[in-house]
């Protein structure tokens, strides 16, 4: 793994191509969403070992007004006391639930175990990411090209891409119908927006094609889970008019196997950026641009 990002050797630290790190963003006070579990009565983390719930009394990454609102939900949680009130429950600025200090009982149950659309926890470390994709589409120097993007949710890197002077048509692609939905709602220039499941085992080549056929893809951008994107290697193939690959992880494991399969295609890393989105963890989201070499361009 250390070869795929970036390292000849665990032992030399020579990088194999261009290699940066970045840590964008506050240490503390910068996240802006979190979910928590309660068993009825407490709130908090639950320990992946042994499953038991940690409760906690403040959260000091979480930011300030998501602070205020976890003591909110917290008192109204131990003074209700309801075996009812058992699951998570998700705090984000966008929602104003728990700004009450004094949620009720109704409440409380209505909002156990709502999940909230999915978006990037630290602000400044999104924004960063979202400039390195777009630099990276920029460098790869293909000029105005059709681009794909796959796994776009509801719209985090599409809306930039979509105003990059480099991208002539973009066509942006999810699995989930709502997010498509919301992305949609936005009505992009040059953009059009799919939902496809892009995760089946037995993809449908036919009705992803269909989706492409007013759009001469250049470049690929995808941010896929963090299993990874196992049809990468075959949409590749398929499409060898693709010449830039920028891919975004947020899982190092999954992220050495599809660069790997890659790679033994002939693809070839040019950079990869690491950026350190939560300063006490060791998760970091990994980006990187790939281009064809010579010798497959050649051969094709």
């Amino acid at each position: 793994m250390h070869q795929i990002l970036g390292f000849e050797s665990t032992e030399n630290r020579k990088p194999l191509w261009p290699l940066r790190a970045m840590q964008p963003g506050p240490a503390l006070g910068y996240r802006k969403r979190a979910r928590l579990r309660s068993n009825g009565r407490d709130l908090g983390f639950v320990n992946s070992k042994t499953k038991r719930l940690a409760p906690i009394a403040q959260c000091v990454v979480l930011d300030p007004v998501l602070q205020k609102r976890l003591k909110h939900l917290r008192d109204a949680l131990h003074t209700k006391s309801d075996p009812t009130l058992m699951g998570f429950y998700d705090l984000t600025l966008r929602d104003t639930f728990a700004e009450n200090a004094h949620p009720g009982l109704s409440e409380l149950r209505m909002r156990k175990n709502q999940p909230s659309p999915f978006e990037q926890a630290c602000e400044v470390a999104n924004l960063a990411m979202q400039d390195t994709v777009c630099e990276m589409a920029e460098q790869d120097n293909l000029g105005n090209a059709g681009t794909l993007e796959l796994f776009c949710g509801s719209g985090n890197f599409t809306k930039r891409l979509s105003q990059h002077k480099d991208v002539e048509s973009l066509v942006a692609i999810d699995v989930d119908n709502a997010s498509t939905n919301m992305l949609s709602l936005k009505s992009l220039t040059k953009t059009s927006v799919h939902c496809v499941d892009l995760l089946a085992v037995k993809f449908d080549w036919n009705t992803f094609e269909e989706n492409l056929k007013n759009c001469v893809v250049r470049r690929l951008i995808l941010d896929p889970p963090r299993r990874g994107y196992e049809h990468l290697a075959e949409l590749t193939e398929r499409f060898p008019s693709i010449e830039s690959i920028i891919y975004i992880s947020c899982h190092a494991k999954s992220f050495a196997k599809d660069i790997k399969d890659l790679t033994q295609q002939g693809w070839e890393v040019v950079e990869t950026v690491l950026i350190d989105n939560f300063r006490q963890t060791r998760h970091y989201e990994t980006l990187s641009r790939l281009q064809r070499n010579s010798l497959t361009i050649n051969a094709k």
